[in-house]
């Protein structure tokens, strides 16, 4: 048998060996249930967290959608309008204006208070040439601290700075009301400045030219300019609506007083009287002034045709090709910008100014009465002349030139802006009127296409009528002239260089309702040269918008004596209508029920109305 000391040691030694692993064991079996305990725990609070966090984001889902989508689909819904749209400014470096604009809500819902800002434009975030300290950032001017509800206004003042020296020209800044990153509708204003322009000077060469070019003075950074602000004055409408003009410029149709209560009613009711009237039935031609032709686009020929007469002209004298009339557009004192989409020549009178200027450049065009100086900016040379300026495409009439300070919306849709024109255009000082005229020159027929006073959708032969009488009047206004020997205007518009102004003659829009009207255009093109005569000679053809069921003679409404081809007519179609017009020559609602209810070809209703006269074909 072994030594029992040494069986003890090793019996204790093995003892003692297997009490530490079963204490190992132990701990290891205590480790592995705290890390199964833990690990249920992370797996018990990821699975919570997991179905909170669905719910909160079903809540918070919620709170987007109340927070961005119905805002968003609330902005698109605002819309405004703006007063005034166009604002003129001459500003240099260093100098600050005030603008004030007036907004009316024309939405069915308020504005709410404090979200809705005046920002720069067209887009979101525009940087600005003439940003201000006092504005809130770069591109927000202010905020409408006060809810707008709907039909209320809100005037707006604000301070811009005049461009950096270094910008010498005419810049556009736009301004526009925006909600929830939303621009609201029809809240855009728009400025323009005339930035850190030397004034101009003319200077005459040895050779008696009036020709000059002359390279604009940069104002630099080191010049003192001065810190006197534009100043404006507040004018009024004949409907009592305040409008702000620069102090010292005149705007025709604004007065400085505030019209009475009284006037202002007998504005409203005639302009819904008129309104009233044309919307009952189908009229043309009717609108007498300038505000009923803001509720009424078509126009009669003019109201007073007295000093034509005699209302005939010798008609031996037939035309080899297809003459060229003069269109009296608009008239204004303000700078304006041209551009076309062709290339174009420039003319001070008959002499060439400057040539081939490359399509889509804009020009700046102005007139300095105290000099009697015209003045063009191409590419940032300034060109002077005593001479009228003459805007000629190269592509004669297929060249388009487009005015974009000249705002002229037809009535039924505030987005389209008629400011195109063929061919011609010249920028003309009349010192009988003292008026600055743009004026358009152009082929008589392209003309009568671009004429406004009917719809498309009138029967093709009821166009041929119109146009036939159209183009009647204006040949014998342009006929008339030549027998007075005025070779650029009729004697109705002598002292201002045209031979019809294109509102109260004949409403003309020039390329871009020759656009919307093909029929029209067709109509022109079928009837190409006829005229209505009487013995052979060409006989004034006035027209005007319905009758009472006849028309007036020419001594009934005018005097001066009868023509024989404008006496009063029985027109059955209307009886029982009331007059709108002068009464004069042809009806054209009358005209119009000929054609649609009756039949009647566009020879037999000239004939009728125009008594014992023919047609014959002038060109």
């Amino acid at each position: 048998m072994d030594d029992p000391t040494k069986l003890y040691a090793a019996y204790l030694n093995y003892y003692q060996l297997t009490q530490h692993r079963r204490v190992v064991a132990k701990k290891q079996e205590h480790f592995l249930s705290v890390v199964f305990s833990i690990a249920v725990a992370v797996l018990a609070v990821l699975f919570s967290a997991q179905i909170l966090n669905s719910w909160r984001f079903k809540a918070d889902a919620k709170d987007l959608v109340g927070q961005l989508l119905l805002p968003t689909a609330l902005a698109a819904d605002l819309s405004a309008t703006v007063e005034p749209y166009t604002t003129n400014l001459i500003m240099n470096a260093g100098q600050e204006a005030t603008i004030n604009l007036t907004f009316i809500n024309n939405s069915q819902i308020s504005w709410p208070a404090g979200q809705v800002s005046l920002e720069t434009g067209p887009f979101l975030k525009t940087f600005s040439k003439v940003e201000h300290k006092s504005w809130q950032s770069f591109f927000k001017v202010t905020t409408l601290t006060k809810e707008i509800k709907p039909k209320e206004k809100i005037s707006v003042s604000f301070k811009i700075a005049g461009p950096e020296a270094s910008i010498v020209g005419v810049i556009q800044e736009n301004f526009q009301l925006v909600y929830n990153q939303q621009p609201i509708k029809g809240s855009l204003a728009r400025v323009f400045i005339d930035a850190n322009q030397s004034k101009p000077t003319f200077i005459q060469s040895s050779n008696n030219s009036t020709i000059n070019t002359i390279k604009p003075t940069k104002t630099t950074a080191n010049a003192t300019t001065s810190t006197k602000a534009v100043e404006y004055i507040t004018g009024y409408n004949k409907l009592g609506e305040k409008v702000q003009v620069i102090k010292g410029q005149y705007v025709p149709g604004i007065s400085l007083t505030k019209p009475s209560d009284a006037a202002i009613a007998t504005e409203r009711a005639r302009l819904a009287a008129i309104k009233s009237s044309s919307t009952s039935d189908q009229a043309f031609c009717i609108a007498l002034s300038a505000s009923e032709r803001a509720n009424q686009p078509q126009c009669q020929t003019n109201n007073s045709e007295a000093q034509t007469d005699p209302g005939i002209v010798e008609y031996s004298r037939k035309l080899a090709e297809e003459p060229l009339i003069r269109v009296g557009l608009f008239s204004s004192d303000q700078l304006q910008r041209i551009t076309s989409d062709q290339p174009f020549d420039i003319y001070a009178a008959n002499n060439l100014l400057v040539g081939s200027v490359p399509a889509n450049t804009v020009v700046l065009v102005y007139y300095i009465r105290s000099t009697k100086q015209y003045g063009v900016i191409v590419n940032d040379n300034v060109y002077q002349t005593l001479n009228y300026l003459r805007f000629v495409s190269q592509a004669n009439n297929d060249g388009v030139f487009q005015l974009p300070d000249y705002r002229n919306n037809p009535n039924w849709n505030a987005n389209l802006n008629d400011n195109k024109f063929r061919r011609v255009m010249e920028y003309r000082y009349a010192a009988e009127t003292d008026k600055i005229w743009w004026i358009n020159e152009l082929p008589i027929d392209s003309y009568l296409k671009g004429l406004a006073e009917t719809s498309d959708a009138s029967p093709l032969e009821f166009q041929k009528v119109l146009a036939t009488a159209a183009r009647t009047y204006a040949l014998y206004h342009y006929y008339r002239g030549l027998d007075f020997g005025l070779t650029e205007a009729s004697t109705k518009h002598a002292n201002e260089h045209f031979h019809v102004d294109a509102t109260y003659d004949q409403v003309y829009r020039g390329y871009n309702s020759e656009i919307r009207m093909p029929r029209l255009a067709q109509a022109v093109q079928e009837t190409r040269g006829m005229i209505v005569t009487y013995n052979h000679e060409l006989a004034i053809t006035p027209y005007f918008s319905r009758s009472d069921g006849r028309t007036r003679s020419w001594n009934e409404v005018w005097g001066g004596g009868e023509k024989p081809w404008l006496v009063s007519v029985p027109v059955p179609e209307e009886k029982g209508k009331t007059l709108f017009g002068h009464g004069v020559g042809m009806s054209a609602q009358g005209a119009l029920l000929m054609v649609a209810d009756e039949g009647r070809n566009w020879q037999d209703v000239l004939k009728y109305f125009y008594t014992g006269t023919s047609l014959e074909r002038a060109y």
